[in-house]
């Protein structure tokens, strides 16, 4: 059997992920907002859980350490988070939203919407389904 790059599965994965998020990050820039996939991504988890460990954080979005660290060192600059250390334990942070990143949940998330509906135009709903599932189970068996 001859291994063939453009049928292996993790190459048209990457692919499929590449698209999605320069489409996401071109539809934020069209809207005025200087915001990446992954930062979307940080900022979700973040509006789900507000003071969240870093190290949770991480986990939750499938970041290594030094990536995290990295987005948040930019997120901070950009006024959307804010870590607070631990008293007890200085080397633990806790990050949290200001004010602008909060505010940006009610901006970002119809823009996320559109630009997955647009993903899934032509595409069913079982098919959107079977999809998912297949992902599910190659990602249980590679776990």
């Amino acid at each position: 059997m001859q291994l063939i790059l453009d049928e292996l599965l993790g190459y048209n994965s990457e692919l499929l992920t590449k698209a999605l998020k320069r489409a996401l990050a071109r539809a934020f820039k069209e809207h005025g907002y200087d915001i990446t996939a992954f930062q979307w991504i940080i900022l979700y988890r973040l509006w789900e859980e507000h003071g969240i460990s870093q190290t949770e954080l991480a986990a939750r979005t499938f970041m290594d350490s030094p990536t995290i660290t990295r987005m948040l060192d930019v997120m901070e600059k950009k006024g959307l988070v804010y870590r607070q250390r631990s008293s007890d334990d200085r080397r633990i942070a806790s990050i949290f939203l200001t004010e602008a990143g909060l505010a940006l949940e009610k901006k970002l998330v119809p823009i996320v919407e559109k630009h997955h509906a647009h993903a899934l135009d032509n595409i069913s709903e079982e098919e959107f389904l079977f999809v998912k599932k297949f992902m599910k189970k190659v990602i249980d068996n590679l776990s």
